[in-house]
């Protein structure tokens, strides 16, 4: 069932097994108040769930300020929310030839789940490395896609470097 997932309000309650669990005491997903997170629920256990959200909260924390609120700024943005609906972060059992990926004018990212198991630098690497193509959604020209073609790829390698993450190997 990985295309059905669970979805995480702003307010970070989520329904697990029948309860309400806040998950903003792990460091919150979302940086700011504002939208869901969407976790495939079949897939995900409430450690993993936790275990996620406290590495993304480290990864946010570790990016420049201007970085933050140019992502929450896209990720907010009215018009994006109404082409692409609200930003999601998916955990998924499995990405073709790839940990992680960026879609949606950087609305939506997927990761692998088997990419949770790897050291935690290169988790957090990983998730920079996505939120770094979000970064270049937001600060691209009016209509650009983000792709994944090799100057995308070296662009998102330097700012992980500018940034202080080890490029992906």
């Amino acid at each position: 069932m990985s295309g059905r997932g669970l979805t995480v309000p702003a307010s970070g309650k989520v329904p697990v097994s029948g309860k309400v669990r806040r998950l903003t005491r792990c460091g919150g997903l979302w940086p700011q108040p504002g939208g869901p997170l969407l976790f495939t629920s079949s897939v995900v256990d409430l450690f993993t769930r936790r275990a996620f959200v406290e590495m993304w909260g480290r990864t946010w924390a570790r990016l420049p300020r201007d970085v933050q609120r140019t992502i929450t700024a896209h990720w907010r943005s009215p018009a994006m929310r109404a082409a692409w609906g609200d930003p999601s972060v998916r955990l998924v059992r499995s990405l073709p030839n790839e940990w992680g990926h960026c879609t949606d004018h950087g609305m939506t990212l997927r990761l692998a789940l088997a990419a949770l198991t790897r050291d935690g630098e290169w988790v957090s690497s990983l998730l920079a490395h996505e939120l770094a193509h979000v970064w270049q959604a937001a600060t691209g020209p009016v209509g650009a896609s983000v792709t994944d073609d090799a100057r995308d790829e070296h662009d998102v390698d330097w700012l992980l470097f500018a940034w202080g993450f080890a490029p992906l190997a």
